[in-house]
This record gives structure tokens, sequence and C-alpha cells, in this order.
């Protein structure tokens, strides 16, 4: 069974090359249409401990700018490592 330090360290190596940056637990990257690309590791906890799991997610600032979160889309643009999460199911 591989730890979380061990699936951030291959997960690393795979997509820093492709542009992603690591803060934390999260990797980001801005692609071409200025969306904010996702990847999270979350461990488990409790009855789910030694197990992980991987999120995925893309921040859109048109959706922060119409939520009231950013002033304007130029302000939205500069959040590249977003930390508050919109579900939407």
């Amino acid at each position: 069974m591989w730890t979380g330090c061990q699936i951030l360290k291959f997960m690393r190596v795979a997509l820093e090359p492709v542009g992603f940056r690591l803060s934390g637990t999260t990797f980001h990257r801005v692609n071409v249409a200025q969306f904010v690309e996702v990847i999270n590791l979350q461990g488990g906890v409790r009855s789910r401990a030694g197990e992980s799991t991987v999120n995925l997610g893309i921040f859109i600032p048109e959706v922060w700018v119409l939520r009231g979160q950013a002033e304007s889309l130029e302000q939205a643009r500069l959040i590249t490592t977003p930390k508050s999460v919109i579900h939407i199911t």
C-alpha cells in the first residue's frame, strides 16, 4: 500500500512537466481558456483511514464573478490557486 506522500511524489513527476504546480496536496494550472484545472489528493479519515481519493475540478473565473465573489473578471483571473469550492451536482 502506498502512502499519501508516495502518491503525491508520483503525481508530481507526472503533472509538473505539463504545467501543474503543487500547493499542499493540490495541483493547479491555468489552461488556455483561463480556467484553473485542479487535482487534489484527499486522505481518508476514520473508517476510510489509509485510503486516498483524487478530486478533480475546474475553477471558472466567470462563475466567481456571477456569484459576487470577485468584482471583475480580471480580478477573478488573478486567482490561480482557488481555496473555496462550489459543488454542482
